[in-house]
């Protein structure tokens, strides 16, 4: 199968454990993809707080799966990375 044959994928992953501008820009970018036929994967955390977003997502056709930020720390400990972006409270 040539590669213009099968959609895109555009995958988003969010550690935020709220929803607010950035999140309602990545929706925006989710949606046009959708339009476009792209298949769409979004990670993130699966909070009281985001469930408005998890399911605008899936009303586009995007797929959500839950990210366990709290465990990213331990992913990242002893990789040299900084896991600032991995804290969500």
């Amino acid at each position: 199968m040539k590669r213009n044959d099968s959609p895109m994928h555009l995958a988003i992953a969010s550690t935020t454990a709220a929803r607010g501008g950035a999140e309602e820009h990545m929706l925006s970018i989710a949606e046009g993809a959708r339009a476009l036929g792209w298949r769409v994967s979004v990670l993130g955390a699966h909070v009281p707080a985001t469930e408005s977003l998890r399911r605008d997502y899936a009303a586009c056709g995007a797929t959500a799966t839950p990210l366990d930020v709290a465990r990213l720390d331990e992913v990242w400990a002893g990789s040299g990375c900084k896991a600032s972006l991995a804290r969500a409270t």
